[in-house]
């Protein structure tokens, strides 16, 4: 065993400790301690309660926004759907029809008017054919009698319309408008219970009876421009015809000479 392996001797311990000097080694414990105290990073507030508790309370006011909103969106849905089974002939006894109801009652009275507008334009052209036939007959006489022919009439668009049974030219509707609008109305009843009413349609389109035409027809026919009415047709000059047997002549005018004569064609036998 070498010399500085040796353990040192009780009494060299008892001589160093019993002489003034104190023995003071570096304690790395208390350096690494003031190394943390002179660089430590300095820690924030935790606001993690106040995030969540803010998130809670947006999430619940969008929350209540859109059930605003959807609660709207359905009065206003439910509004238009009464105000259309009204329009409906066959659903006015009905105090609160269903709305399966309504939209069928709806697709079959859309059927039931093309039908009835076909049907009208049909009637119409048989008509129109009869009165220009009448008319022709009529010019054929006039013509025979030295008077002005009869003119036709002037025809607005709205009959030829409905002579050709075409269905009626609507605006596009714009339904983002529509549902902005929709949105405005149900809010403010939401709020005030006081409904943003639409103008009604004209009387026209309540759809009284079976056979009554939508209101376009009606109000192209009201604002479209009267013909003119024909000038009065000329009078002829009477015809003078000797009697027989008298020198008094007959005086016949133009219609009754024109009858006569037609009656006396007629009359006629074949050989003269």
């Amino acid at each position: 065993m070498s010399y500085y392996d040796m353990p040192p001797s009780p009494a060299s311990s008892a001589s160093s400790l019993s002489s003034g000097s104190p023995h003071t080694p570096g304690s790395p414990s208390r350096a690494h301690s003031d190394y943390q105290t002179s660089f430590a990073v300095p820690s924030l507030p935790d606001y993690s309660d106040a995030f969540s508790q803010k998130s809670q309370i947006s999430t619940a006011e969008r929350r209540a926004s859109h059930n605003a909103v959807e609660r709207a969106r359905r009065e206003t849905l439910n509004a238009r759907f009464l105000d259309l089974a009204a329009l409906l002939p066959n659903l006015k006894h009905l105090r609160r029809p269903s709305k399966s109801t309504i939209v069928n009652s709806s697709i079959a009275h859309v059927r039931a008017a093309r039908r009835t507008r076909a049907l009208a334009a049909h009637q119409l052209r048989a008509l129109n054919a009869e009165c220009d036939k009448l008319r022709r007959e009529v010019n054929y006489w006039r013509a025979r009698a030295g008077m002005r022919a009869e003119p036709s009439p002037l025809r607005d668009a709205a009959f030829a319309s409905v002579l050709s049974g075409a269905e009626p030219a609507f605006d596009p509707l714009d339904l983002d408008a529509v549902d902005e609008e929709d949105e405005e109305d149900g809010l403010a009843r939401g709020r005030g219970r006081a409904r943003r009413r639409m103008p009604g349609p004209p009387p026209e389109a309540a759809c009284e009876g079976p056979l009554v035409l939508s209101h376009p027809y009606a109000q192209l026919h009201d604002s479209a421009p009267q013909p003119p009415p024909p000038p009065p047709p000329p009078v002829a000059a009477p015809l003078e015809v000797p009697g027989p047997g008298s020198g008094t002549p007959y005086v016949f005018d133009a219609e009754t000479w024109a009858f006569a004569a037609a009656a006396a064609a007629h009359t006629q036998p074949a050989g003269w």
